[in-house]
């Protein structure tokens, strides 16, 4: 069936070609109904290489989406409007998008910025993988008549008659400045780390127009941020796809359970192949436009996923019989975490019941957060521990004080001593698969699910370091807990933990470096 479209396209294609031959007056006809009709010029002159198929060279016949896809941006660009695109993998977006930059370029005279995360993947010569490439792919395959003189160089494809250019960048925190464009296309934008807050902001000095298209890559991308504001959206889902839709059909999870199905409720014979193939977070993010669920390099992903999948997270309430325990990550000019659990006999399971984060508020706030948790006959839970970050220790340029110090005058001892990594990183996984966590406490779920490590872009691999960001505090603070309530330094009664902790402070070096709280 779609060879049938392909072949007949491509015959309607020839005949017009042939007509055209030596008549000026078509001709003009022709490049006026390209300008007027975007969707006519890609159907009779744009070609795609498709390295997939025996047939590489096809004609670029768009589906019904990829026409919408066309309509809108063009719109966009012409009112000067963002517009933000995610989408599943392998749907023909960089294509259609670059068609539509070549479009503009040649029949309207638009100059634009296109950028994606490193330069080889913006243009490298002959690697139809690329952007640049693909865009010459397209422009030279226009029939002589309907190009013009250009000046086709590394990133740069410019007009000697109109002054029109494509222009292209790799991601940088001064993207886009120095420059006025007509739009700027961000290719794969959820993947251009921490220089994706600073590119889209001075982007907004140089075009009124920024296209954000990009597959998802966990919830703490500059693309996750976007998709929850206001701004004009597409969502390109695979059951968009005609070939990759038929034979679409719907399960219930509990279908799914007893299946041993992953992936989505929304399938098709073609989903099923592509999710035995892939891994969980693979699933996220290229095909179900998952943006919880798709963050590379997540630290604690296989234990955090095992939880979800165990119903381990639902409704929990305050124990009277369990022990209380509270933990925190204190983030000295920072996100500031308190979290409270509770711990079965034997430590067979933790429950955590609340979590509580914030920035720019005094120990006041945190310490009235904790103490205002009461019984039914309204005493304060009597904590049996608390556990914390040396951080804590770190003293107040004004007050002389620390964090430390002020709560234990307020009656709570936290227990924190020096750890690493890879201590934090065992006893968290040790944990976490007796942990029980209540489903009202969004941002503690979130935190684990985009805790992720540092992305090496020169190596194109992740580091061993996790990435510090608004995610990383919560799996900190209760990595704390792990380390100090299940691996103990030693072992002591209370009144010795607190003797200990006042020692520890009054001979702390002189040498502590001084922190506003």
């Amino acid at each position: 069936m779609l060879q049938d479209v392909i072949d007949k396209n491509k015959r309607e294609r020839l005949d017009l070609l042939q007509q055209a031959v030596n008549k000026v007056e078509l001709q003009q006809w022709i490049l006026a109904k390209c300008e007027k009709d975007p969707l006519w010029w890609f159907e009779h002159f744009m070609w795609v290489y498709e390295p997939r198929n025996k047939e590489r060279v096809l004609p670029f016949v768009p589906y019904n989406y990829e026409g919408d896809l066309i309509k809108e941006t063009i719109k966009h660009i012409e009112v000067g409007q963002d517009l933000f695109v995610d989408k599943s993998r392998d749907m023909g977006v960089s294509w259609t998008e670059l068609g539509v930059a070549l479009w503009g370029f040649r029949f309207k005279g638009w100059s634009g910025l296109i950028g994606s995360r490193k330069q080889e993947e913006v243009d490298t010569l002959g690697d139809l993988s690329t952007l640049f490439p693909k865009i010459r792919f397209m422009w030279y395959r226009l029939p002589l008549w309907m190009r013009f003189e250009i000046l086709d160089s590394w990133m740069k494809f410019a007009s000697t008659e109109t002054g029109a250019a494509l222009t292209g960048e790799s991601t940088n925190p001064n993207f886009g400045t120095g420059g006025r464009y007509k739009f700027a296309l961000l290719d794969e934008f959820s993947k251009w780390a921490e220089t994706a807050w600073s590119a889209w902001t001075s982007l907004a000095q140089a075009t009124p127009c920024r296209i954000s298209v990009s597959t998802p890559y966990g919830s703490g991308t500059k693309q996750a941020e976007l998709r929850e504001t206001p701004i004009d959206q597409m969502h390109l889902h695979w059951t968009l796809h005609p070939i990759k839709s038929e034979g679409r059909y719907e399960i219930t999870p509990a279908q799914k359970k007893e299946a041993g199905l992953r992936g989505g409720l929304i399938r098709s014979p073609w989903y099923d192949n592509e999710c035995l193939r892939m891994k969980d977070e693979e699933i996220a993010q290229e095909l179900d436009i998952n943006y919880e669920r798709s963050a590379g390099g997540r630290v604690y992903g296989n234990e955090w996923d095992r939880l979800v999948v165990e119903r381990r997270v639902r409704r929990l309430e305050y124990n009277p019989e369990l022990p209380v325990f509270s933990f925190w990550d204190f983030g000295i000019g920072d996100n500031m975490v308190c979290g409270i659990a509770q711990v079965a006999p034997m430590g067979e399971a933790v429950y955590v019941i609340d979590h509580y984060e914030s920035n720019n508020e005094p120990i006041e706030h945190y310490y009235d957060w904790l103490m205002g948790h009461k019984t039914e006959d309204g005493k304060t839970w009597e904590f049996a521990g608390h556990y914390g970050d040396i951080a804590g220790k770190q003293r107040n340029l004004i007050t002389g004080r620390s964090v430390f110090e002020w709560l234990i005058d307020h009656g709570v001892t936290i227990e924190a001593r020096k750890t690493d990594e890879i201590d934090e990183k065992h006893a968290v996984q040790t944990v976490l698969p007796k942990t029980v966590v209540d489903d009202r406490l969004v941002m503690f779920q979130k935190s684990f699910n985009n805790f992720h490590y540092e992305w090496d872009m020169l190596k194109g691999e992740y580091k061993d370091k996790p990435h510090h960001d608004k995610y990383s505090h919560t799996p900190k603070a209760f990595a704390y807990f792990c380390v100090n309530h299940f691996e103990p330094k030693i072992k002591e009664t209370p009144v010795e933990r607190h003797i200990r902790i006042l020692q520890e402070e009054t001979s702390s070096s002189i040498n502590t470096e001084y922190k506003a709280i």
